[in-house]
């Protein structure tokens, strides 16, 4: 990974911040903001990472993943392993929790209010898996992968 890393990521989440200004206004920008629906989406991916992978495995996954220095090649499968299971952990965690939002949302049906409030935690569960997924994960795998394709030449 390169430091141009963290210039896309501020650039990437700089761009999908203007949309949704576009999109909503500037003074309800708020809406996109729901501190619940982020840790329902990132407290059970960690927990769940914690449950494969000890806190100085997570740590080695990151610094592999930054190393500019030749890095073995178990170290490099450990940490590919690493954000594959948390792209996939994101994928679930934001699925079940659109679908804890649904089901929120037709169970009271006649109430538009609680339609309203299920729809919104629903899709923004969805939302921020998919931004931590762009923003996190997929960089990440492809740097590693990009190092594992190096390794043997």
């Amino acid at each position: 990974m390169k430091i141009f890393y963290f210039i896309a990521l501020i650039l990437v989440l700089g761009i999908i911040i203007t949309c949704m200004m576009i999109v909503v206004g500037f003074k309800n920008i708020l809406i996109y903001i729901d501190p619940a629906s982020f840790f329902i989406v990132l407290v059970p991916t960690i927990l769940f990472l914690k449950s494969q992978f000890s806190w100085s495995e997570i740590g080695e996954a990151f610094t592999t993943a930054f190393s500019r220095k030749p890095v073995k090649k178990l170290k490099l499968e450990k940490a590919l392993l690493f954000f594959t299971a948390l792209q996939k952990y994101l994928i679930w965690a934001g699925l079940i929790d659109f679908t804890l939002g649904v089901i929120a949302l037709f169970s009271n049906f006649s109430n538009y209010v609680t339609v309203g409030n299920g729809l919104a935690v629903a899709l923004l569960v969805m939302l921020y898996a998919f931004i931590l997924i762009f923003t996190v994960a997929l960089p990440f795998q492809s740097g590693l992968k990009k190092k594992l394709t190096e390794f043997g030449e």
